[in-house]
């Protein structure tokens, strides 16, 4: 894509050109791409005096400067409640449809089809036949020469003096825009002031026309200009609530005062969107508290729950330890009633250390008070070989009482070995 001017001798988007502005600080020339539109096109290509080659639609462009200025939009027009229209320049400058190049400054003036502009039609008052309304006219007509001197007065004024840092003074067609640059580099202004030549006074801070306290409509002498001007200078743009649901209020002022007492340079909100912001952040620290609280409500239902289903569980445990309970001591008291001769019996057909142990196991059985058990020289042997072999394992075969087993106090221990050894 072309990104330099198409006209013949034109050095507007070279690289040469752009450096050498950047270094003057002047604006760069807008480009504009050629149309689509095949009539616009041709139009253009026979307007143009080149014919080394072709003008390519949508490539090639052509800078501002090959246009006449009723065929550019420089500013923004907004129709005011009054019937005024208020123009705001813009960032960047648009061309209106069906325009066509003719000026060719870098080339001979013939070259250039320059429209003259024909001055209106005076038409003469007739004196005579309405001699009721020239006064009327002369009045109206002296009270706009007074309007243009005082405005032109106080803009000489304005030219002589110092402005606060970072402010700019510049002449649009017949107003006056006393503005303030942006701290970083955008071209959009953040505070502007527009003096009309009918001494009428707007305030804009970032696009956005406001209605500040204590700046009067007109501006009649060079004092009411240095108020104004003192009290914009204290101005900056409300920069809303910060938040993404609500980022500006309805009623937003568009501005906060720095000088206004209770206010200070960090203070970025207007009143309206501060209250706003302050509403917003407490229905968000109600609407989490209640889902806290919900949140709080369902743990401890389910922590109820839980509670119920192990009491249930542990229900159903103790039934069945109370059935194998009632098992065992029906097992314990067919043992008692056993006979010896039926046990010896079935006794044979096991090893000779399990018949020792089902031995000791039906004479504990039959004893209420395990204190007076009697054992067997043999069995009192196979416990000793058990406690040698894992003290733990024996105690748990004891006090669970899953086999006859003497106590493990070591005198007791002791005094059966001797025992067993004299005998």
């Amino acid at each position: 894509m072309s990104r330099n001017c198409f006209a013949p001798l034109c050095k507007e988007g070279y690289p040469s050109t752009r450096s050498t502005n950047k270094v003057l600080g002047i604006r760069n020339k807008t480009l504009f791409k050629a149309p689509k539109d095949p009539k616009v096109l041709a139009q253009w290509v026979k307007a143009i005096p080149r014919s080394d080659r072709d003008l390519r639609s949508g490539i090639d462009r052509v800078c501002e400067k090959h246009f006449a200025e009723t065929s550019l939009i420089k500013y923004f027009e907004n129709v005011m409640a009054d019937g005024s229209i208020q123009k705001i320049e813009r960032d960047r400058i648009c061309l209106k449809e069906n325009a066509v190049p003719s000026l060719f400054p870098d080339l001979p003036q013939y070259l250039s089809s320059i429209k003259k502009i024909r001055k209106p039609q005076v038409r003469h008052l007739n004196t005579k036949s309405n001699n009721a309304e020239t006064p009327n006219l002369n009045s109206s007509f002296n009270t706009t020469i007074i309007e243009y001197d005082i405005f032109y007065n106080i803009v000489n004024q304005l030219k002589s003096t110092i402005l606060p840092d970072a402010t700019f003074i510049s002449m649009v067609k017949d107003d006056l825009v006393i503005g303030w640059f942006n701290n970083d580099k955008d071209t959009v202004f953040k505070k502007i002031i527009i003096y009309k030549d009918n001494l009428n006074i707007q305030v804009f801070v970032s696009k956005v026309i406001v209605n500040v306290e204590g700046i009067m409509q007109t501006a009649t002498d060079f004092e009411d200009i240095e108020k104004i001007i003192a009290i914009v200078n204290n101005l900056q743009a409300c920069s809303g609530t910060g938040l993404d649901k609500s980022p500006q209020s309805v009623a937003c002022y568009g501005y906060v005062d720095a000088k206004k007492p209770g206010t200070s340079f960090t203070d970025s909100r207007c009143t309206v969107c501060s209250k706003e912001r302050k509403n917003m952040i407490d229905l968000q620290r109600i609407y989490t508290l209640r889902q806290r609280e919900i949140k709080k409500k369902l743990k401890k239902q389910k922590s109820i729950g839980r509670v119920k289903n192990i009491t249930r569980k542990n229900s159903r445990l103790n039934n069945k330890v109370l059935k194998l309970k009632e098992k065992v001591g029906l097992l314990k008291q067919k043992c008692a009633t056993a006979s010896a001769a039926v046990i010896e019996n079935e006794l044979t057909r096991l090893p000779e250390s399990q018949q020792e142990a089902v031995r000791a196991c039906f004479a504990a059985a039959k004893l209420k008070d395990p204190k007076g058990n009697h054992y067997s020289i043999n069995w009192i042997y196979e416990c000793l070989l058990v406690k040698i072999k894992s003290r733990k394992v024996y105690e748990h075969l004891r006090t669970k009482k899953i086999l006859a087993l003497p106590c493990i106090d070591i005198q007791e221990m002791f005094s059966l070995i001797n025992y067993l050894m004299d005998i």
